[in-house]
């Protein structure tokens, strides 16, 4: 290995790195598929995975393209949360899990009137975590669930607070005009 000219580190392949989503692995015989960004499919094998964990389906992955498929496969930093080894749950559904939860709090925020409030804070945290388990995957599902549940909270939390100042300024306007303060 040689130093690029100008660069400090060293030159590691002259392979063309690519974007892509792990489809599916198979851990009986080590071998799964890549969806690339132009729409083909590229197969892999266990010994090219360079990350830790195993290659869940839903991942977006950095790899080089090489004659008998992908090589060096990494998972793209801050894309896909904490690899987590063993039986994992694959990340879309971690997304859209929190994204159906955030949403459905944020909904029931407005039909339980007065005691809706409670659910804004569940709401608003499901949002934040299905916003950040639905980052940069394929499927953006549970991304734009979280997003629409976070919107709607902050919405019902921005009409509880008028809410509390309107009827505050009732009262500061009422007892003032009847001397009492």
């Amino acid at each position: 290995m040689r130093a690029a000219q100008g660069y400090p580190f060293a030159v590691l392949s002259r392979e063309l790195a690519m974007r892509g989503t792990v489809l599916g692995f198979d851990p009986a015989i080590g071998e799964g598929v890549i969806a690339t960004e132009d729409g083909g499919r590229v197969r892999f094998v266990r010994a090219a995975w360079r990350s830790p964990g195993e290659p869940l389906p839903g991942r977006l992955v950095d790899y080089a393209l090489a004659e008998d498929g992908a090589i060096d496969i990494f998972v793209v930093p801050g894309t896909a949360g904490a690899l987590v080894a063993g039986g994992a749950e694959p990340p879309e559904r971690r997304g859209i899990i929190y994204g159906a939860v955030s949403l459905s709090c944020a909904l029931f925020t407005y039909m339980l009137g007065p005691f809706g409030v409670l659910t804004v804070i569940p709401a608003l945290v499901f949002g934040i975590m299905g916003r950040n388990a639905g980052r940069g995957l394929a499927d953006r599902t549970g991304y734009y669930l979280s997003t629409a549940g976070l919107v709607l909270a902050l919405i019902a939390l921005l009409l509880v607070v008028m809410t509390v100042a309107a009827v505050f300024g009732f009262i500061s306007f009422f007892a003032w005009m009847h001397g009492f303060s």
